[in-house]
């Protein structure tokens, strides 16, 4: 059994992880969260994956994040987020991965177009869509909710990023431009049943009609090609994880990204890790919030029944910091 290893680093940078696949022939897969607000927050481009050196170890990189939300007849579709940043904007041959700059006139330009061009440096890189995010699994609820809104939903994502139809929008877009970029989605809904951020709609049986989209977008995806994948985020505890139907997703998934990290942040008074590997002794916690990869691990193995190697551990670069505690302890449970 190969070990497991997941990286995660915020914002604009990349979730790095190492596993052991079944469904795909890799003996490593290393994973990637490449950020589409990124080109704003701090001019983070496609580029930038290949000339500080993460392209040539990639196997699967995460365009993040796509939005469920209702279109004009009320139906929740895959939505970009900043159709100008994924397709519209014209790369300069400064910030574009083979020094080519985009041409106003061309269809496909934006990120999309430098991930085609990523692709070419390297050829073996799958690329999937991550759909939702904490701040974008509103209507995810809605777009499970029934056959109907589900097959809605999946058809509007595979039209847009498998087929690569893309609206026509600042002299961009149209039918099949997008076509061969993606290979397949990372679902992050944040969270059935319960939780997530403000306003996210929730349902009582979001846990099996989760199970049901799932099994759609993989038979959908198999009927374009048996090489599309399916992965999906979920929680690093059973707080939230017991909103899921681990054991039946699994049949659908390539593997299961875990969110162990943001054990302990800003949202507490008390200090703790962020993303510790095992669980400490002296964690003063009450037994649910005991959080450790470990504890994460065993609980999706032992008591979800997932196989070790659909498993991908998520670990932050980034930290949380607290303010006026006492340093006892280096300050640690403070």
């Amino acid at each position: 059994m190969k070990r497991l290893i997941s990286l995660l680093i915020s914002g604009i940078s990349l979730l790095i992880s190492a596993i052991s696949v079944p469904v795909h022939a890799a003996e490593i897969e290393v994973v990637a969260y490449f950020p589409e607000w990124g080109v704003d927050l701090q001019s983070y481009y496609v580029k930038n994956i290949v000339t500080r050196g993460s392209a040539q170890d990639l196997t699967v990189l995460n365009y993040a994040f796509v939005i469920p939300g209702p279109d004009s007849n009320g139906d929740v579709v895959c939505q970009l987020d900043d159709p100008y940043a994924a397709y519209q904007m014209v790369y300069t041959d400064e910030m574009s991965v083979d020094d080519m700059a985009d041409e106003a006139t061309q269809d496909l330009r934006g990120h999309f177009n430098q991930l085609r061009k990523l692709k070419i440096v390297n050829p073996s890189l799958k690329i999937l869509v991550a759909i939702g995010g904490w701040t974008r699994s509103t209507y995810f609820s809605d777009a499970a909710l029934t056959s109907d809104s589900r097959q809605k939903f999946v058809d509007s994502c595979l039209d847009m990023f498998i087929h690569g139809n893309l609206p026509v929008d600042g002299n961009a877009g149209g039918l099949g431009v997008a076509a061969g970029i993606f290979d397949g989605f990372d679902i992050d809904w944040e969270y059935p049943i319960t939780g997530g951020d403000s306003g996210v709609h929730h349902n009582s049986n979001d846990d099996a009609n989760l199970t049901a989209l799932l099994s759609l977008f993989r038979s959908e995806l198999d009927e374009v090609s048996l090489d599309h994948m399916l992965t999906m985020a979920t929680p690093g505890s059973a707080f939230r994880g017991d909103n899921y139907q681990i054991h039946e997703d699994q049949q659908y998934l390539d593997w299961f990204n875990l969110m162990t990290y943001d054990f302990h942040g800003p949202w507490e008074k008390k200090t703790g890790h962020l993303t510790n590997l095992l669980t400490s002794p002296f964690d003063p916690s009450p037994d649910t919030f005991k959080l450790s990869v470990d504890n994460t691990v065993r609980l999706y193995s032992d008591i979800y029944g997932v196989p070790e190697q659909k498993l991908v551990v998520g670990a932050t670069f980034y930290g949380l910091g607290w303010k006026n505690v006492s340093s006892t302890n280096n300050g640690l449970y403070q």
